[in-house]
C-alpha cells in the first residue's frame, strides 16, 4: 500500500449502477472466500421436492406464536388461571416474550444456562416453551391419501422438531414462494382488479387484506425455511411482483419486531432479561458486566466494539440462540442481503441497499449478522462502499480481510495480497469521493484513520494488512482539503482518543500524524490534544495510552505544540502531578499501587520528554524544557522518600520485570537526549544522573553515553558496592543487575553483587538459579579463572530437565574457555561445542562457539594467508557459515559476522570482509566489528585511517584489551594475533525466539514434523493434542458436573467443551494456534452459519473443526446426524467428531462408530480408509477415516472420553 502516493476520487460515480456491477465483480474476485459444502443428506429415506409441494396445498405449517388471538387465549386458558401464572401483557413488560416481526418469541438463553429459568408459574413454562414448536394445520378438508400419509409420516417421524430431509431445498424453497405468494389485487396503472373495480373507499380495504396474506405467506415460508434446513435466498426468476411482496414483507418484519434494539439499549436489555426476568444467576453469565459500557459514537468503532471479546460473546450467544426456533428478523435481514448479493444491475437495487444497510447501522444484531456476510459475499462490501455511512466501515474490513480460500501456501497468499491491495485503494478512492461531495461523516472517517493506527488485536494480522500507511493516505486526502475541515477531522481523532473503552485507550500516534500531515489546523484545533495527555498522565494511565512507543519526531512533535500553548497549559503537560503527594495521601494498604502507578507513569513521561529532545523540530531547546527535564531525572534516578525523589528510572519499576517487555531502556533515550543539549545542561545532567544508587541504569549509561562523558559516570557505578546499592526486590532484578554489569565490563563489581547473595541462591526456584549459575559461568570467562571453571559441579537437589540445561551450559562454558585459554584443546572444544550445537532447539551461541573454534583451528595463532588443503577447508567452512547468516541475518551475532571476516581475511578478501560487517556496522557499535574494519582498512593500504578508527575505539571501548594488542602488532609490523571473538553469553532466549518465529512462519503441513510424533506430521500432532485435551476429562471424571437431569444436557456439553478448549489453547499456543469459542462458520442445511464446539485456526485460517456430543447410551440417529453435518462446518483437512459418553459400556459405541465411518456415509465422500487409535499410542480410544472429497483428501478423527463412574 505505500506504494500508492495519491488517492485520487473514484471515476465514474454519474453511473452509480454501473459503477457497483464493476466494483462487486472485481471484489469478489480479488478478496478470497470460504468455499463450503453444503450437508448432502445421508443414505436415510428423502421426501420428494413435488410431493411436499402438495402437501403445502392442503397443510400450513406455522408456529403457535403468530396466532392473531394469542394473547386472549393465553389470559382466558384454564391452565393459567389453575396455577395464577401471569397475563400476556405482563409477559411482555417484563421481557417473557418479544415480537419477533413475525410472531412472539421467548428469548434464548446462553448455552448451559437452559435448566436455570425460574418460570412465573408451570403452566406459564408449558406455554413460553410451545410459542416455538412447529405445527402443520389443515388448509383443505379433503386431502389427497399421498398427502394425508405424508402429512403423518413427518409428525410420526418427528421431522419437523428436526428437519425435513429434501434433495434440493432451494429449489423447494423458490418454488413454494411462488405457489405462497398472493397473486397482485390491483392493478397499479389503471386502480382495478383483474375481475372487477371496486368503489375507491374500498380500495385502502383491498390493499390492507393482500397485505395481511403475503405477511401470512411469508411466516408460511419462513417456517419450511426452518424445517428443511434451507434459508430464504433471493431468486432473480420470480416475477416483479413476487420480489416486490416478498421485499416488502420482510421490511414490515423488520419494522415491527421489538427482539432487536438500537445501541444505546439492545445488549443492556438482553442481559436484564436473562438477569431480572429468568433469574439466572450472574456468575452463570460470562461478560455480563460488560453489558452496561455505552458503545462508541461511530459505526467503524462500534463494528470493534462488537468485535471485543466481552461484547462478541454475549453478542454471538444471542446469534446462536436460532437453535431454540428461528425468528423472523434474523430471516427477514437475511433475506434482504441475499437480495443484494444477487442483483447486480436492477430497479432500485440502490434504494433497496440503502434500506437494508440503514437497517444494520442502528441495530447491532443486524450489524453483526452483515458481518457474516460480507465474509461470505464480499460484493456486500461494494453496497456498503456506496453508501455514505458504512462506507468507511467497508474500508476497515476490506483492510483486516483474512485469507478465507483455504490455499495455504506462500505463492497464493502472495496473490491474495496482491489482489487486496486493489480493493484497499478502491476503497479509498470511493472515500475521497464522498469527500469531495462533502457527503461523508468526517467523525466516521477520523474512526478509521485511529482504528489503522491502533495495533491489531487478533492472533493473526490479515494478509497485506496496511493500516498505518492506509492511515497516512487518508490524512493525504484530508490535507486537500479547506482549513474547517481539517480542524473537525483533528477533534474528531481528539474526541475518540479519549473514549474510555479504546483498547489502547489513546491512539495519540494517529492525532500527532493528524497534526503534522494537516497544514491548515489551527491552535485551537491542537489545544485538546495537550489536554488529553494531560489527563491521562495526571490519572496515572499513559501506560493505557501508546505513549511509550512514539518515535522521538512524534514525541518532538506533541511537546512542541504544548510548548506553543498558555503557559498554564504547558506546565501542566511537562509536570502532570506530585508523585509524592499521591503517595502521601494514599492510606496504607494502597501505597504500593499508588507508588507503583506513579513510577510506572514518570517513567514514560520522562522517557517521552527525553524523546522529545532527541526529535525536536526547531533549532533552539526551550530552557524550560531542558530545566523541567533535569529536575525530573533528578526525582526518578533514586528512591528517597525523604527527600521526595521516586526511582522511577531504576531497574526495580522496569516493566520487563513484570507484566509486559520494555522498549529499550531509560538509558538510551536520556543519554540520545543528552547528545542534544548544550554543555552547560550535559553538565548538569551528568551531575543527576551520578545521583543515581541503580547499578542498572548506571551501566546502561555507559554503554549509550559517548567516552569523554563516561568518567564520573563509572566512577559512580563502582562505588555502588552490595551495601550501597539500591536493594534488589526480586531474582529478576538481581538478574538483570549482573548481567548488565557483565556486559558494562564490570567484572569486579558484578562479582561482589553475586558473592552477597552466595548464601541465598540456593533458595531461589530453580530457573532463576539457572540463571545466576550461567552468569557466574561467563564470570569466570571473563575473570580467566580457568581452575574455577573446571572445578565446578552442579548440585544434587536439581530436578532432572534443570540439571540437563546446567551440564549443557557447563560443557559449553569448558569448551568456549579452551578458545580463550593460552594452549586451549581446540579439536575436543569443536567436538563438544559441534554435540551441544546439534540438540534440537539448540541455542544459536553455541554454533556460533563452534564456527569461532574451527576458524582457530584452521588459521592458527597468528594471521596468514590460506593456502592447500586449508583453503579448501576454509572455503567449505566459508561456505557453511554463510548459509547460516542466511538463514536469519537479523539474529546473527556480532562474533559470527566478525568471525567470518577472519576467514576472509585469511582466504585474502579483505574488500569482502569489510563489506560483509557494514551493514551490521552501521546499526549496532562492537569492539568485534571495530576490529575487522581496522584490519580490513589495514591490508587494503589505508594504515592512517584504519590506526584513526582504532584509536577511537580503544577510548570507546576501553575494557577491551584486544583492541590494545592489536594496535600494539600494528605499530611493531607484526602479524595480529589471531584469535576468534567466542560469544560467552548463552543467548537461550534469542534462540528459543529465533526458533518459535520460525516455527510461526512454517506451512502448517511442516509443524507437525517439528512438534508432532516422528513421521506422523501435521494430522499426527493435531490428533495427539485433541486427544490428550480429550482424555484430560476422563481424569477428572469425578469432579464433572451430575448428569441425573437430562435437561442438563446441553449444559453439561457446554462444560466438557470449554474444558477441552482451556487445554487444547494451551497445548497448541507453542505452535501460535488458537482455539476460536463456541465460533460461527461453515454452512448449515438451512444457510446459517454453523454453530461449531470448536475451530483451531492459524492467523485466521481454520485447519480442523471439533464437534462433540453427550451420549448415555448408543444413540445412533444423534451420533450420525453430528457426523453427517461435521463437513458442512468448513473447509479443512482435519475434522473431530468427539463423544462425551455416560454408558454403561463402551464397545457398542466404538462398534458402531466403525461401521458408520465406512458404510454410512454421505454420497459426496468417498471412503478411502480407517485405523484405530488406541492406548498407548493415544490416550482415548477411536477412529482416523480418510475420505476423497472433490479434490482433496480429508481426514476425521472420532475419540470418545469415557466420563461414566463405575462402582464395584
Amino acid at each position: 500500500m505505500e506504494g500508492f502516493e495519491e488517492v485520487p476520487p473514484l471515476d465514474g460515480m454519474f453511473a452509480p449502477l454501473d459503477v457497483r456491477s464493476e466494483l462487486k465483480q472485481a471484489f469478489v474476485r480479488w478478496l478470497p472466500r470460504p468455499y463450503y459444502t453444503r450437508v448432502a443428506l445421508g443414505s436415510g429415506e428423502k421426501v420428494n421436492e413435488l410431493d411436499l409441494l402438495s402437501l403445502c396445498e392442503h397443510w400450513r405449517l406455522e408456529y403457535p406464536g403468530e396466532a392473531k388471538d394469542l394473547a386472549k387465549s393465553w389470559d382466558e386458558s384454564e391452565e393459567r388461571k389453575a396455577d395464577d401464572g401471569p397475563f400476556f401483557n405482563e409477559l411482555v413488560r417484563l421481557g417473557w416474550v418479544f415480537f419477533d416481526g413475525g410472531r412472539w418469541i421467548m428469548q434464548g438463553t446462553p448455552l448451559g444456562t437452559l435448566s436455570l429459568i425460574n418460570y412465573p408459574s408451570p403452566s406459564t413454562k408449558i406455554f413460553l416453551e410451545g410459542l416455538s414448536k412447529p405445527r402443520l394445520i389443515a388448509k383443505t378438508d379433503q386431502q389427497p391419501t399421498a398427502v394425508l400419509a405424508l402429512a403423518k409420516k413427518i409428525l410420526a417421524e418427528f421431522w419437523l422438531e428436526q428437519y425435513v430431509p429434501i434433495e434440493n431445498p432451494e429449489w423447494f424453497l423458490s418454488r413454494l414462494w411462488e405457489r405462497l405468494c398472493p397473486a397482485e389485487p390491483i392493478n397499479t396503472e389503471n386502480n382495478v382488479t383483474s375481475l372487477q373495480a371496486p368503489v375507491s373507499e374500498n380500495r385502502a380495504s383491498f390493499k390492507a387484506a393482500n397485505t395481511d396474506a403475503v405477511d401470512c405467506a411469508f411466516l408460511e415460508w419462513a417456517a419450511w425455511c426452518h424445517v428443511i434446513r434451507g434459508y430464504g435466498k433471493w431468486e432473480r426468476q420470480w416475477s416483479l411482483s413476487q420480489q416486490r411482496f416478498c421485499r416488502e414483507a420482510a421490511h414490515r418484519a423488520l419494522a415491527r419486531q421489538t427482539l432487536w434494539n438500537g445501541w444505546d439499549c439492545d445488549l443492556a436489555r438482553y442481559v436484564k432479561v436473562l438477569q431480572e426476568t429468568y433469574a439466572i444467576p450472574l456468575n452463570q453469565l460470562r461478560f455480563a458486566s460488560s453489558a452496561g459500557k455505552a458503545p462508541p459514537r461511530t459505526i467503524v468503532a462500534r463494528a470493534g466494539w462488537l468485535a471485543s471479546r466481552e461484547v462478541e460473546h454475549l453478542m454471538m450467544e444471542r446469534l446462536m440462540m436460532q437453535r431454540h426456533g428461528p425468528n423472523t428478523v434474523n430471516f427477514a435481514f437475511g433475506l434482504l442481503c441475499s437480495e443484494l448479493e444477487k442483483t447486480d444491475i436492477g430497479p432500485g437495487i440502490m434504494a433497496a441497499a440503502e434500506a437494508i444497510l440503514s437497517y444494520a447501522v442502528n441495530h447491532p444484531m443486524a450489524l453483526l449478522q452483515l458481518r457474516f456476510r460480507v465474509d461470505s459475499n464480499p460484493g456486500l462490501l461494494v453496497d456498503m462502499l456506496l453508501y455514505r455511512p458504512t462506507a468507511c466501515l467497508a474500508a476497515k474490513w476490506t483492510i483486516e480481510w483474512q485469507p478465507k480460500s483455504g490455499r495455504n501456501n506462500d505463492l497464493n497468499r502472495g496473490r491474495e495480497a496482491q489482489t487486496k491491495t486493489f480493493a484497499v485503494q478502491d476503497s479509498l478512492s470511493v472515500i475521497a469521493y464522498h469527500l469531495n461531495a462533502s457527503s461523508i461523516s468526517l467523525e466516521e472517517c477520523a474512526s478509521l484513520i485511529t482504528w489503522c493506527y491502533t495495533s491489531s488485536t487478533g492472533m493473526g494480522r490479515a494478509i497485506a494488512d496496511p493500516r498505518r500507511p492506509v492511515g497516512r493516505q487518508l490524512l493525504g486526502i484530508f490535507a486537500k482539503q479547506n482549513e474547517q475541515v481539517q480542524s473537525e477531522v483533528l477533534r474528531h481523532l481528539v474526541d475518540q482518543a479519549a473514549y474510555e473503552n479504546n483498547i489502547p485507550r489513546a491512539c495519540f500516534s494517529g492525532v500527532l500524524d493528524g497534526m503534522n500531515s494537516l497544514p491548515l489546523v489551527t491552535e485551537a484545533a491542537i489545544r485538546p490534544v495537550i489536554a488529553l495527555y494531560s489527563v491521562f498522565a495526571r490519572k496515572q494511565r499513559l501506560d493505557w495510552t501508546d505513549v511509550a512507543g512514539l518515535s522521538s519526531d512524534m514525541a518532538g512533535r506533541l511537546v512542541a505544540a504544548a510548548f506553543a500553548q498558555a503557559t498554564s497549559d504547558r506546565d501542566t503537560f511537562l509536570i502532570p502531578f506530585d508523585g509524592m503527594e499521591l503517595i502521601h495521601e494514599a492510606s496504607r494498604d494502597e501505597e504500593p499501587t499508588v507508588r507503583s502507578s506513579v513510577a510506572r507513569t514518570m517513567r514514560i513521561h520522562i522517557r517521552l520528554l527525553a524523546r522529545a529532545v532527541s526529535g525536536w523540530p526547531y533549532e533552539t531547546l526551550p530552557s524550560v524544557l531542558c530545566e523541567v527535564l533535569k529536575k525530573l531525572i533528578s526525582r526518578s534516578v533514586i528512591e528517597h522518600d525523604e527527600k521526595g525523589r521516586i526511582g522511577a528510572l531504576t531497574d526495580r519499576y522496569s516493566p520487563t520485570h513484570s507484566q509486559s517487555r520494555e522498549t529499550g531502556s531509560p538509558a538510551q533515550d536520556l543519554a540520545s537526549a543528552w547528545s542534544k543539549l548544550d554543555k552547560s545542561n550535559q553538565g548538569d545532567l551528568l551531575q543527576v544522573f551520578g545521583q543515581s544508587d541503580d547499578p542498572v541504569f548506571l551501566a546502561e549509561l555507559c554503554q549509550f553515553l559517548p567516552t569523554t562523558a563516561k568518567p564520573g559516570i563509572k566512577a559512580r557505578l563502582r562505588q555502588l558496592k552490595p551495601a550501597e546499592a539500591s536493594v534488589f526486590w526480586t531474582w529478576p532484578e538481581l538478574h538483570h543487575r549482573i548481567e548488565t554489569l557483565l556486559i558494562a565490563g564490570e567484572y569486579e563489581l558484578a562479582r561482589e553483587h553475586l558473592e552477597d547473595v552466595r548464601q541465598d541462591v540456593g533458595k531461589a526456584p530453580q530457573q532463576y538459579w539457572l540463571a545466576l549459575f550461567a552468569l557466574e559461568l561467563q564470570l569466570f570467562l571473563k575473570e580467566e579463572k580457568w581452575t574455577a571453571l573446571d572445578s565446578t559441579t552442579i548440585p544434587s537437589k536439581l530436578d532432572a530437565a534443570t540439571a540437563r540445561q546446567a551440564n549443557d551450559q557447563l560443557d559449553f562454558y569448558r569448551a568456549t574457555s579452551q578458545l580463550l585459554r593460552p594452549g586451549g584443546d581446540l579439536a575436543s572444544a569443536r567436538t563438544e561445542l559441534q554435540r551441544l550445537s546439534s540438540q534440537p532447539g539448540a541455542s544459536s551461541t553455541y554454533r556460533d562457539n563452534y564456527f569461532a573454534v574451527a576458524i582457530q583451528q584452521i588459521i592458527g595463532p597468528t594471521s596468514h594467508p590460506l593456502s592447500g588443503a586449508d583453503k579448501l577447508t576454509g572455503e567449505r567452512l566459508l561456505g557453511e557459515i554463510n548459509n547460516a547468516v542466511a538463514a536469519d541475518n537479523k539474529l546473527a551475532s556480532n562474533s559470527l559476522l566478525a568471525n567470518r571476516a577472519y576467514l576472509l581475511f585469511a582466504l585474502q578478501r579483505p574488500a569482502a570482509a569489510l563489506e560483509s560487517v557494514a551493514k551490521r556496522r552501521s546499526e549496532v557499535r562492537s569492539s568485534e566489528l571495530e576490529m575487522v574494519v581496522v584490519l580490513a582498512k589495514y591490508e587494503m593500504g589505508h594504515q592512517d585511517e584504519a590506526m584513526a578508527i582504532l584509536d577511537t575505539a580503544i577510548k570507546e571501548f576501553e575494557t577491551d584489551k584486544r583492541l590494545v594488542l592489536l594496535k600494539e602488532d600494528l605499530q611493531a609490523g607484526t602479524p595480529a594475533s589471531s584469535v576468534t571473538s567466542a560469544t560467552v553469553a548463552v543467548d537461550s532466549v534469542s534462540s528459543i525466539r529465533a526458533a518459535l518465529q520460525q516455527l510461526s512462519q512454517l506451512p502448517i503441513s511442516l509443524v507437525g514434523d517439528v512438534l508432532g510424533p516422528p513421521g506422523l506430521g501435521f494430522r499426527g500432532y493435531l490428533i495427539r493434542e485433541v486427544s490428550k485435551a480429550v482424555a484430560s476429562l476422563q481424569r477428572i471424571a469425578g469432579m464433572l458436573r451430575d448428569r441425573k437431569n437430562s435437561a442438563d444436557e446441553a449444559r453439561i456439553e457446554n462444560d466438557l467443551n470449554s474444558a477441552v478448549r482451556e487445554i487444547l489453547s494451551a497445548s497448541l499456543a507453542l505452535a501460535k494456534w488458537d482455539v476460536a469459542d463456541q465460533s460461527l462458520g461453515g454452512i448449515t442445511a438451512n444457510g446459517n452459519p454453523g454453530e461449531r464446539d470448536a475451530v483451531i485456526r492459524v492467523s485466521g485460517q481454520e485447519i480442523s473443526v471439533y464437534e462433540a456430543l453427550v451420549c448415555k447410551g448408543l444413540d445412533r440417529t444423534n451420533i450420525k446426524k453430528h457426523f453427517d453435518k461435521l463437513l458442512a462446518y468448513g473447509t479443512c483437512d482435519i475434522y473431530f467428531h468427539v463423544i462425551y459418553s455416560y454408558a454403561q459400556d463402551v464397545k457398542p459405541l466404538l462398534d458402531y462408530v466403525r461401521r458408520m465411518l465406512e458404510h454410512e456415509i454421505l454420497p459426496s465422500l468417498s471412503y478411502r480408509g480407517c485405523e484405530a487409535l488406541t492406548p498407548p499410542d493415544f490416550e482415548t480410544s477411536g477412529y482416523l477415516a480418510t475420505y476423497n472429497v472433490d479434490h482433496r483428501e480429508i481426514a476425521v478423527v472420532f475419540l470418545i472420553a469415557d466420563l461414566k463412574i463405575r462402582t464395584a
